[in-house]
């Protein structure tokens, strides 16, 4: 039941809006993609060794399928407090969207269409609300939920992500995450935060390595939403203190990510309004790459397991143009069977992974899809990984690289 205070909804002033309101606790974020490393690195020319980046003679005839493109929706039509499709938009046409109204989430078939859904912080619409209440929240007067309709989008969301699609959810529905799914729900960090800057700390080591160890986050809103969620498998990426509603202090998640049969759900307090910095626009880009790229992300992770590695290392990339190259180097302590995998969607891009021995050995893969380099016997010392992007069909076409280790 989300009958009390904590779970009741806002009707907006401005906009006639509608959202949900808490009293002493909210239930919880930007991006998100493991106990792996994750981490975005600058696309530049690299100044690898020229045998790891020597052209591979052809290119694979044949591709496992024809190539298509992820597709996103984004709801609610019209953006109130998180501006996910302005972020879209200047991502180019490879980020395409539609945008869909709040009651089409209460539908499977339309889910079905997507692989991708963003619920955008804002209100809910009549459908969504029952009783009003003497509360207000963020100008707006407070509603208890229509519990048939979360019924139904428990229903409804639960079936997208455990089919494999990926959800995002930010700030003031975190309630329709915890209808949803109750068994992340913690109620020892409902809060509800004040207008305030956070210093947010990372606590994700690659993600550190990209951003340094805090970043500050402005929330300019009323009663923001921590992320008010833990259990087996949920990652946390950003945590921070910051004074509550009702003058008190307390610490929470703001981004987190967690998996639900194939699919992954990825909740962030945090999200794109007018006052975003340029390290929170880096810190968003982050999140809609983790996003886009967390169903063959997870796929890499569930190769790993079956055949007995452990992820040590997961890199997030993007290329923008042809030719592009990064490269990085891991240290294996003692020798063990290593695993590289670089994940991506078959979506007309063509990528290159060369793997150099710390003997000078270089074995090398390219492809339209996933690719896996397995090294049984690793010799300890520092590997080098070079990824060539041969080709890309948008701007910001992302992938991930993950070393597993088999112990």
């Amino acid at each position: 039941m989300l009958s009390n205070a904590a779970d009741s909804m806002t009707r907006e002033r401005a906009g006639q809006g509608r959202a949900f309101g808490v009293v002493e606790s909210v239930l919880a974020l930007a991006l998100a993609a493991a106990v792996a490393v994750v981490f975005l690195v600058d696309r530049r020319p690299s100044a690898a060794p020229a045998a790891a980046l020597e052209p591979v003679a052809e290119v694979p005839a044949e591709q496992p399928a024809p190539a298509r493109r992820f597709t996103i929706a984004v709801a609610p039509e019209k953006a109130e407090f998180d501006d996910v499709g302005k972020l879209l938009d200047g991502l180019g046409r490879g980020y395409a969207y539609r945008h869909i109204t709040l009651d089409e989430l209460l539908a499977p078939e339309r889910l079905g269409q997507f692989d991708i859904v963003f619920v955008t912080c804002s209100g809910y619409s009549d459908t969504w609300l029952a009783t009003k209440s003497d509360e207000t929240l963020r100008g707006g007067s407070v509603y208890a939920p229509n519990e048939e309709t979360f019924d139904r989008a428990k229903q409804s969301l639960r079936k997208f992500v455990e089919d494999g699609g990926t959800l995002y959810a930010s700030d003031l529905h975190l309630p329709l995450v915890v209808r949803c799914f109750p068994e992340f729900r913690d109620r020892s960090l409902d809060a509800r935060g004040a207008p305030q800057t956070v210093t947010a700390s990372v606590v994700d080591p690659a993600l550190r390595q990209m951003i340094g160890g805090t970043i500050d986050l402005k929330f300019d809103q009323p009663d923001w939403r921590p992320a008010a969620l833990s259990g087996q498998g949920l990652q946390v990426f950003l945590e921070g203190t910051f004074a509550t509603s009702d003058g008190k202090r307390t610490s929470a998640p703001l981004l987190v990510r967690f998996a639900h049969g194939k699919g992954t759900v990825i909740f962030t307090s945090f999200h794109n309004e007018k006052q975003n910095s340029e390290q929170e626009k880096k810190l968003l880009q982050f999140l809609v790459f983790s996003v886009v790229t967390a169903a063959t992300d997870a796929d890499a992770e569930r190769q790993m397991a079956k055949g007995g590695f452990s992820r040590t290392r997961k890199n997030l990339f993007s290329a923008s143009a042809d030719a592009e190259v990064v490269e990085q180097t891991y240290e294996n302590a003692e020798p063990a069977d290593l695993q590289f995998i670089l994940a991506f969607a078959n979506q007309g891009a063509i990528l290159e992974l060369a793997v150099t021995a710390p003997d000078g050995t270089i074995r090398r893969e390219r492809g339209s899809t996933t690719l896996t380099i397995e090294i049984p016997g690793a010799a300890a010392g520092r590997w080098r990984y070079a990824i060539r992007a041969i080709k890309v069909p948008s701007e910001h076409f992302p992938f991930t690289f993950s070393v597993g280790r088999k112990h």
